[in-house]
């Protein structure tokens, strides 16, 4: 009996430790971070499907406006939610090497045009896409292109 109720406030034991030593992430960085769940971080209403990703991350975006991230965590795992525009600009172009892995799965054979897409890609296959598109895309034939775009979008919203 005493056996059992040893093993068992061990157990329970290790769980909170875990628990909060997973979720203690952001806390201990400093970084705002939205209340967790255990077992399911910020995501149980998505998991419960009560509401979309998408509707969580605007939540949290909408909910923290006075700063410049958010952290929070997917199940176990922490992820952070970027508000500022300097620091979107500095992550998408300047630090873009040291982000090429990322949640969204793309599977070249089943999609061949959205699993070639350098935003969904991993590894060494990130590294070979991206420097394929990089010589591609310069500011200069962005610029040309955006006219182009513009009016492709009126086109789209007034049909």
């Amino acid at each position: 009996m005493w056996l059992f109720v040893s093993l068992a406030v061990i157990l329970v034991g290790l769980t909170h430790w875990f628990l909060n030593g997973s979720y203690g992430y952001w806390k201990n960085r400093g970084v705002p971070s939205p209340p967790t769940k255990p077992w399911v971080g910020n995501l149980g209403e998505a998991i419960i499907m009560r509401k979309t990703l998408g509707q969580i991350y605007v939540d949290m975006y909408n909910n923290y406006k006075d700063y410049l991230y958010i952290g929070f965590y997917k199940i176990q795992k922490h992820a952070l939610l970027i508000r500022d525009v300097e620091i979107i600009k500095t992550v998408l172009m300047k630090d873009f090497s040291s982000f090429h892995d990322n949640d969204i799965d793309g599977d070249e054979t089943d999609e061949p045009l959205f699993g070639k897409n350098p935003f969904v890609l991993k590894g060494q296959r990130w590294k070979v896409v991206r420097s394929q598109v990089t010589g591609a895309i310069t500011t200069a034939k962005i610029k040309k292109m955006f006219n182009i775009m513009a009016n492709v979008g009126q086109n789209l919203i007034h049909g």
